[in-house]
């Protein structure tokens, strides 16, 4: 029986007199693959961050395993997302001075993993994404579809409950698209972790159980 993950109740959010989410409601459950379209501006990304406790709303509720994390403080936001929560994101944001295998060991160390422990599992991680060799490079040295799959990795060092990937594929060739989104179904499948991905491309429908769309901040639900 698949469980709920994560649950929005009513979310709206406000920038200045701009009205941009107008009582969003969705539901997740456990191995999702979902997608959210919409134009540049449709509050694709301000949704991801309020889901993923990036941001407050003005107005709703938040539930992720059983938690609704609108209620918890700053500090405690952090500590939850750790545990529960990934994130990839358009921009890879690589710690530029570490390398591969050091920004992926990053949220694990974070999170209170033994370094030898965390080291193990980011090599894991990195085969898992074919990145077997790249260890040791840094981020400059990387093409932009193997920076991607670094933040893939770092994603998924903490196994989380749920990612939330933010336009993953948007400075990527076709190709190279195409390989992380196989990436990301590969883990969905193995591990099952719950996605949500904004994404403009409508070619990667194939790849999901459940699809929104996001218009002038109201949700739809095929």
């Amino acid at each position: 029986m698949k469980r709920l993950i994560l649950e929005a109740k009513d979310i709206y959010k406000s920038f200045g007199k701009n009205l941009v989410l107008k009582g969003i409601n969705l539901k997740l459950f456990s191995g999702d693959f979902a997608l959210i379209y919409g134009v540049s501006g449709s509050g694709k990304t301000t949704l991801l961050h309020i889901l993923g406790g990036l941001e407050k709303p003005d107005k709703g509720k938040v539930i992720i395993a059983d938690e609704d994390i609108t209620k918890l403080d700053e500090d405690q936001k952090a500590i939850f997302r750790r545990e529960y929560i990934g994130f990839i994101f358009q921009f890879h944001y690589l710690i530029e001075e570490l390398s591969v295998i050091e920004n992926v060991m990053l949220p694990a160390i974070i999170k209170g993993v033994n370094e030898e422990k965390a080291y193990k599992e980011a090599q894991d991680i990195l085969e898992e994404v074919n990145l077997f060799g790249k260890f040791y490079a840094y981020p400059n040295e990387l093409s932009g579809g193997e920076k991607q799959r670094v933040a893939v990795a770092r994603a998924l060092i903490n196994r989380p409950k749920i990612i939330f990937a933010d336009e993953p594929t948007g400075q990527l060739d076709s190709k190279n698209a195409w390989n992380i989104f196989n990436l990301l179904k590969m883990f969905n499948q193995k591990y099952n972790i719950t996605f949500l991905i904004a994404t403009h491309d409508e070619t990667f429908k194939i790849f999901s159980n459940k699809i929104f769309y996001i218009k002038d901040g109201v949700i739809s639900h095929v």
